[in-house]
């Protein structure tokens, strides 16, 4: 056999996918099930997927009257669409009004009883305040992120993302509209209706 120039080498580890396209190719020569093998086991694995409300919230300040505007969407976990239009009868800024409009969306899911929630904004100052990526630098903003933080603990599971304004525009012109809106007397609801 020296004639062959033989050569020893040792064997490569064998991948996983591997061993199981091998199982795979001759599943009954020897195999048992997992419940055969493991007393006790469930051999069937199921995932639940859990159902998430969606906020979409805008804020608007508008200098000329000296109030702002809220914009709240939320989305049920089967599609439902509810609206809601907040006129802020305070002068706010543009910003102070994106936390307000945040502020009521998160008290509007907690009314509904939602517990996961997914968070969209066109506010990058919020979201990124909120998410601890940009710093709180104006004091005025302080009572707010606290407020926020309480309310979001409330949640199981909550995300901010920040979303684009073409992505947001339910939420931008129902803010539009409470704070261009003034009212007069004592009637403080307006029902739009499709």
């Amino acid at each position: 056999m020296s004639e062959f120039h033989i050569k020893f080498a040792s064997p490569r580890a064998i991948k996983g996918q591997a061993v199981a396209d091998l199982l795979a190719a001759f599943p009954e020569e020897g195999t048992t099930t997992l419940h055969e093998d493991h007393l006790g086991e469930v051999p069937e694995i199921s995932f639940v997927k859990e159902e998430v409300c969606i906020l979409f919230f805008d804020g608007s300040g508008t200098p000329s009257n000296n109030t702002g505007g809220a914009g709240v969407v939320l989305v049920s976990p089967i599609g439902e669409v509810f609206s809601h239009s907040f006129n802020l009868d305070f002068h706010c800024t543009n910003n102070s009004a994106e936390y307000e409009a945040f502020l009521i969306g998160l008290s509007l899911a907690k009314q509904a009883r939602d517990t996961r929630l997914e968070i969209r904004g066109d506010s990058k100052l919020l979201v990124n305040q909120l998410n601890g990526v940009y710093a709180l630098k104006e004091v005025t903003r302080a009572p707010y992120r606290s407020e926020a933080q309480k309310l979001l603990n409330y949640f199981a599971d909550a995300t901010i993302t920040h979303v684009g304004r073409n992505n947001n525009k339910h939420a931008d012109c129902l803010a539009t509209l409470a704070s261009k809106l003034q009212f007069e007397g004592l009637e403080e609801t307006l029902t739009v209706k499709r």
